[in-house]
């Protein structure tokens, strides 16, 4: 029979017939134990059929469609990955006292000039990073940095962890991290503040002011 290998030589126990197919498929593997009694007549091995019955409860990678065949819902589906990195490539000026979009000029995969308010491409989870530094020796009251809608910084998306620098530092920073649900078209940014008596530039080597973004999928 085209596409299935028949295995064996009928010997029970030692040696029994083995019925498979040629091309087993793309790794979807469903199997079931039975025993069955065969009597062959003239050597040649029985045709055998059999069903395969998906189970109704939750949580089953496979689900039966209305033709009767079998698939997998788009919500188990592996997504492809999805990662960006925004970052300065020239120094950006921070006023005293007063919270600022940082402006990213750059961004990995390349998608072309960029802004300091991103806009979300697909509804989802995300794990945001965000770091921060300021160029040369400062001292500081308070810095803070976190994510918030790009044309209110008080409409927070991230928590924030101030920092003082209450002894003159070299190149302080600040940062945030923590998985976030964005919705597509929503307008964002990440906010910067700094108290130190006078204005600041972020430090911008080493790729040193920046914001990672990976998409974790969408759902409910």
């Amino acid at each position: 029979m085209e596409g299935v290998v028949v295995t064996g030589d009928g010997t029970p126990r030692t040696n029994p017939y083995v019925i498979s197919l040629a091309n087993p498929g793309p790794g979807i593997q469903v199997e079931d134990t039975d025993t069955l009694d065969l009597t062959l007549g003239d050597g040649t091995p029985a045709t055998l059929s059999g069903d395969v019955r998906l189970s109704g409860d939750d949580q089953n990678a496979l689900e039966q469609g209305s033709d009767g065949g079998l698939y997998v819902h788009a919500d188990r589906v592996a997504i492809k990955p999805k990662w960006a990195l925004f970052y300065q490539a020239a120094p950006q000026t921070i006023p005293d006292g007063e919270s600022v979009p940082i402006r990213w000029d750059a961004v990995e995969p390349d998608a072309g000039p960029q802004e300091a308010a991103i806009t979300v491409a697909d509804s989802g989870l995300y794990v945001v990073a965000a770091f921060a530094r300021f160029d040369g020796y400062l001292t500081a009251n308070r810095v803070s940095l976190w994510m918030a809608d790009a044309a209110n910084s008080e409409a927070r998306i991230t928590g924030t962890d101030p920092r003082q620098f209450a002894e003159r530092t070299f190149r302080p920073g600040v940062h945030f991290s923590e998985p976030v649900w964005l919705n597509q078209g929503q307008r964002i940014s990440v906010w910067l503040f700094q108290a130190s008596g006078a204005e600041q530039t972020t430090f911008t080597d080493y790729k040193a002011t920046r914001l990672a973004v990976a998409y974790l999928g969408g759902g409910t």
